[in-house]
């Protein structure tokens, strides 16, 4: 199995700058798994939705 590395978000009501983290993680050349850990503290502006809509699970 080839390496991996995890990439750990806290976020609260992050909005466009939650997007364009995601945008940015999205565009980089690497060749092995990401893991994209969200941490969410309870926003209100859309962030959970947003996280969903690209594939994350809730938990």
């Amino acid at each position: 199995m080839g390496q991996g590395i995890s990439i750990i978000i806290p976020t609260h009501n992050g909005g466009q700058v939650f997007s364009r983290c995601l945008e940015m993680i999205g565009q980089q050349d690497y060749s092995g798994h990401i893991q994209l850990i969200i941490v969410d503290s309870g926003s209100t502006d859309g962030t959970v939705e947003l996280a969903e809509r690209g594939g994350a699970l809730i938990k």
